[in-house]
């Protein structure tokens, strides 16, 4: 590797390429994807080159059926997939990590850093406005960053770009960020949602109730549980985006709503699929479903802060108690990969191959509650959100492998809005859902540091937060392997979280829908879609 670290300004690799099909429902391979090699290489000045499009027609409404509502307009706070894939919808970040996972200039044209990658220069794209018509300029990336740097705003990824020192303008489009170590993949951190560029002129205010970013789309309507509108944006950098006039995100609930909607018609594509619609969507010559390997995942997260899960005895039983193959197949008729208790999949170039696949041993999980005096008499409640179709049948299949330690579980069912505010890190134990965030350290830093907003399960490990330290500034693939290999040690053994499988991410659409390329994030993004009339 380079001892420079300035980055090819067209691609930034950092993660495992996926597939992409219209599949059969069926169990895929558990194997991890390969890496691509890692481009430094600075000569390469032109585009890369796209293959050919046929023509496309323009106009239309796409509807999407979505099971919930966004949580959050402001970038900074939002917290939920809803508020995620409106947000691609209408804003734009210095970095786009695209389908293929390479990262490619978006409102930054190029970046570089110095020899020790400790400060990074991004050169602006020019000709940019906001919704509200103001020119983008690096007032506004000095004023996103600081934002989320200052903790008066609670954003969920300041764990995340706590790494940055200082950003400062340049000149009016030049932003330069000063590092608190060295950080060999900075760019990355860039392309998170909440890290998607907000006006310098708007106020806190504004920010919640009247979004303006520079994306495709502008916002026209927003009814929490009912729809949200988004419209083209004429004024788009990228001139041949967007291609419809109108998005129209439209909560159903139900799943079998949303199937028959879509059958008919009446919408064009599902944000989540639940696998007991998939082949009634497969079998009609109207709908196809697409999955894509992912890294994100399910999973039962126990707070170590309180009983019973505050003895690492009883946290380990219940992760003993699963069986993971008849849980995925429960869920996700046997998509996905198997998961070991920590968020890094398999996919993921970092993953830690060598740790032992752990195993349903209920004997040992009943000898570690005795050990731990757990009162087998009392009622463990497990928690899930009402609107997600997964976690109602993982709750139910993990019940019955809990019954066979003799564990009394009670599944209790939450509206969505009251479950994020009122239940989840706010109860012993709960289901939750997680969008992959292929660069590890934003994983890590966003649920696993010791100060991180979303650390779930509440578990304060000194080591890893040297770890994190140490594997942003670590350039040998190598040693960022063995780094990230000893966190994935650490919370799998001692940490409250229990991840059974790492999902795909699945959609479904109608055949008037062309030119949508799924994402392996857990994205809906819209810009290349068109509607055959």
């Amino acid at each position: 590797m380079p001892d420079r670290l300035s980055i090819d300004r067209r691609h930034f690799l950092v993660a495992g390429a996926a597939t992409v099909g219209t599949v059969a429902c069926g169990p895929s391979d558990d194997a991890a994807a390969p890496a691509p090699e890692q481009k430094q290489d600075q000569a390469a000045e032109k585009p890369a080159e796209k293959p050919a499009e046929a023509p496309t027609q323009r106009g239309g409404i796409l509807r999407v059926g979505t099971p919930g509502t966004p949580l959050g307009l402001d970038p900074a706070i939002m917290t939920n997939g809803e508020a995620y894939v409106l947000n691609m919808n209408t804003h734009d970040n210095l970095v786009y990590l695209n389908p293929k996972l390479e990262h490619e200039p978006q409102l930054a044209e190029s970046w570089s850093s110095n020899d020790e990658a400790t400060v990074w220069t991004f050169k602006l794209r020019q000709g940019v406005k906001f919704h509200h018509g103001k020119e983008f300029n690096a007032d506004d990336v000095v004023f996103t960053f600081k934002r989320l740097l200052d903790p008066d705003t609670k954003a969920v990824i300041q764990s995340v770009v706590d790494p940055i020192q200082d950003v400062a303008a340049v000149d009016s489009h030049t932003v330069r960020f000063t590092l608190k170590g060295p950080h060999a993949t900075f760019p990355a951190l860039t392309t998170p949602r909440q890290a998607s560029v907000v006006a310098s002129d708007r106020t806190p205010e504004q920010l919640k109730s009247e979004p303006s970013g520079t994306g495709p789309f502008k916002m026209q309507e927003f009814k929490p549980d009912e729809r949200t509108v988004i419209v083209r944006n004429p004024d788009y950098w990228q001139k041949d985006r967007p291609r419809v006039d109108e998005v129209h995100f439209l909560v159903m609930q139900e799943q079998a709503a949303q199937a028959a909607s879509l059958v008919g018609g009446s919408i064009n594509m599902m944000f989540t699929v639940s696998m007991d619609v998939v082949p009634q969507l497969q079998s009609n010559p109207n709908t196809s479903v697409e999955v894509k390997e992912s890294g994100a995942f399910t999973d039962l997260v126990t707070n170590t802060q309180m009983e019973p899960f505050d003895d690492n005895r009883v946290r380990t039983a219940f992760k003993l108690i699963a069986d993971r193959a008849t849980l995925r197949q429960a869920v996700f008729s046997g998509f996905g990969s198997l998961g070991n208790d920590d968020p890094i999949a398999p996919i993921v170039p970092e993953h830690n191959d060598s740790m032992p696949q752990r195993k349903q041993d209920l004997a040992k999980a009943k000898q570690l509650l005795e050990e731990a005096g757990f009162d087998l008499s009392q009622e463990i409640v497990l928690h899930n959100n009402a609107k997600r179709p997964d976690h109602q049948a993982l709750a139910l299949a993990y019940q019955e492998q809990a019954k066979q330690a003799g564990i009394n579980l009670k599944i209790e069912r939450h509206e969505d809005n009251a479950y994020w505010s009122n239940v989840w890190m706010k109860v012993p134990l709960c289901i939750v859902n997680w969008a992959w965030r292929p660069n590890i350290d934003e994983l890590c830093s966003i649920m696993l540091h010791s100060k991180a907003k979303w650390n779930e399960s509440f578990y304060m490990s000194p080591e890893v937060d040297e770890l994190i330290a140490k594997g942003r500034g670590e350039k040998d693939p190598a040693e960022r392997k063995a780094i990230y290999g000893r966190i994935q040690e650490i919370v799998s053994n001692e940490y409250g979280l229990i991840i059974p499988f790492h999902w795909p991410n699945i959609n479904a659409i109608h055949k008037s829908v062309k030119g949508h390329v799924m994402h392996p994030v857990t994205w809906l993004d819209l810009r290349g879609v068109s509607l055959e009339q």
